[in-house]
C-alpha cells in the first residue's frame, strides 16, 4: 500500500514541478511579448490599404487618373515599408 502511495505521491510532484516550469516559460512568454498596440497599428494600416485599393478618382481626365493612381500607389508601398517596420519591432520584442 505504501508502495503506490509513493508512487502516485512522485507522480503528483513530478507533475506539479512540470506545471511549475511551463507556467514559467509561459510567464517570460508573456513578458516578452510585443505591445497588443503594435497588432491594433498593423491592423488600421490593412483597413487603410484596403480603402485605397478600393478608391477610384471619380469622373477625370486620364492625366488626372494617371497622378491620382501615381499617389494611391505611392501610398500602398509606404503602408507596405510601414507594416513591414512593426513586424521588425513586433520580432525584436518577440525573439531577442
Amino acid at each position: 500500500m505504501t508502495r503506490i502511495l509513493g508512487r502516485t505521491g512522485g507522480r503528483t510532484l513530478v507533475l506539479i514541478v512540470l506545471v511549475g516550469v511551463l507556467s514559467a516559460v509561459a510567464g517570460i512568454a508573456v513578458a516578452h511579448a510585443a505591445d497588443p498596440r503594435l497588432d491594433e497599428a498593423l491592423a488600421s494600416l490593412a483597413k487603410a490599404e484596403a480603402q485605397l485599393l478600393a478608391s477610384q478618382p471619380g469622373p477625370a481626365s486620364p492625366k488626372v487618373q494617371q497622378e491620382f493612381q501615381r499617389h494611391v500607389d505611392r501610398a500602398l508601398y509606404l503602408i507596405d515599408r510601414a507594416m513591414e517596420q512593426i513586424e521588425a519591432a513586433k520580432d525584436a520584442v518577440d525573439n531577442p
